[in-house]
């Protein structure tokens, strides 16, 4: 059983990966009813392998009929029927699974597979973007059509990764490793959640570390190369013992220097004029109706009646945050974020979880994700973080096990005594 519950999470992790803006669900296919299907088998899975407590069960109940309340009140009133699949089937799922997950003391291992998965989707990009868009050795095998890039026609190998964009990255031009996505920015989302994930609440693999952070350098994406440099900065003040912090300070003034020069050109880039727009074309859009926000699915177009088309291509919006405050208001936002707020403001948890809890925040005003399994299953984890405060204390898991190995020795010692 064991065996088919870790093949079940790999495929579970593969399909909400790929069903987070790549170019197959660009190009039409349609995973989220076999994402359901996946998630559904491991609930059944947990529920028979797991003798699960009524309290436990109580919770469980609690947040997901919260989450029916909001989205069931928001799309009465603001009378719209919106995405019925996602919110009512595949979201509740999806929390379900991670907080079964979270009570079977497997969350920790659940992230491992996370970053395995994305190791994988690492060596499949790294190899066909040196060979292939660097060096010219492996050519294009067919062309594919790029609606996400207002139908450009992009270049693909093998339909296991594709070209989507060139840019300039420190005077240099090259083609940004997109992976399987629609554009680099999608890529390094993932990426960057799996660093943090890696880095922040995993036990130390500094092996790992350095192929996720050398493969979000081949994205060139600003905000990844911030997330890189935040968690570096981290690590050097909280991890490292004196003779590792003397050799990473002497390296620290060209890292400094690299991200000026990165951040000077983005200032002075389109790009930036974009984002800056989107995030104010969003708090216009929510400020229409701060409660209840403008509707699941008339909040983005409200908020595109607010954005400058004299500085932008298209009318895509590139923040979470203020999509989910247009769309949702102030009702909306409790629910996706009230367990970051406790992580950050509670002196319960640790510092790893609030870094970790700050940098997502960040992703969110830099990436558009929403509707996505993605965005679900890392909503479901700050609530299973909640819940169970003891996933991420120990910075590796046999000290994991010790703890829980001491606290039945307690508890049997007093049972005992007691008699």
């Amino acid at each position: 059983m064991e065996l088919v519950k870790n093949l079940l999470d790999y495929l579970l992790l593969t399909l909400i990966f790929i069903s987070t803006n790549s170019i197959y669900v660009n190009s039409g296919y349609k995973f989220t009813p076999f994402t359901i299907v996946v998630a559904g088998m491991l609930i059944v899975i947990n529920l028979f392998t797991t003798k699960l407590s009524i309290s436990y069960l109580k919770k469980i109940c609690f947040i997901v009929g919260s989450y029916y309340l909001v989205i069931i009140m928001l799309m009465l009133i603001h009378n719209e029927i919106y995405r019925i699949f996602y919110f009512f089937v595949l979201f509740p799922v999806i929390i379900i699974f991670v907080l079964l997950e979270s009570y079977r003391k497997s969350l920790v291992k659940f992230l491992d597979k996370f970053v395995q998965v994305i190791l994988v989707l690492v060596t499949i990009s790294l190899f066909f973007w040196f060979f292939g868009s660097i060096l010219k050795i492996i050519s294009p095998t067919n062309y594919v059509v790029n609606e996400w890039m207002s139908g450009s026609e992009i270049k693909s190998y093998f339909n296991l990764y594709f070209e989507t964009q060139g840019v300039k990255f420190l005077g240099v031009h090259f083609i940004r490793n997109s992976g399987i996505y629609t554009e680099g920015p999608m890529w390094n989302l993932l990426l960057s959640l799996a660093l943090m994930i890696q880095v922040l609440l995993l036990p130390k693999n500094h092996k790992r570390e350095l192929i996720l952070t050398f493969t979000i350098f081949t994205v060139a994406s600003t905000t990844g190369i911030f997330i890189v440099a935040v968690l570096y900065v981290y690590k050097i003040l909280h991890h490292f013992n004196r003779r590792q912090k003397l050799i990473a300070f002497s390296a620290t003034p060209f890292i400094v220097f690299g991200m000026m020069s990165i951040f000077k050109n983005k200032a002075n880039s389109i790009s930036t004029s974009i984002r800056i727009d989107d995030f104010v074309a969003g708090i216009s859009a929510w400020r229409e109706s701060i409660v209840f926000g403008s509707g699941l699915s008339n909040g983005l177009k409200v908020l595109e009646s607010y954005m400058n088309t004299a500085i932008r291509p298209n009318m895509g919006n590139s923040d979470s945050f203020v999509l989910i405050l247009a769309q949702g208001g102030l009702l909306l936002s409790l629910l996706y974020f009230y367990p970051m707020f406790k992580i950050l403001f509670s002196k319960s948890f640790n510092l790893n979880l609030k870094i970790f809890s700050i940098l997502y925040f960040i992703i969110l005003v830099t990436s558009i994700f929403v509707t996505t399994p993605l965005f679900a299953l890392m909503i479901a984890i700050f609530y299973a973080s909640i819940l169970e405060n003891n996933h991420f204390d120990t910075k590796n898991e046999k000290l994991l096990c010790m703890k829980v190995y001491f606290k039945k020795l307690k508890s049997l010692l007093l049972k005992s005594s007691s008699e």
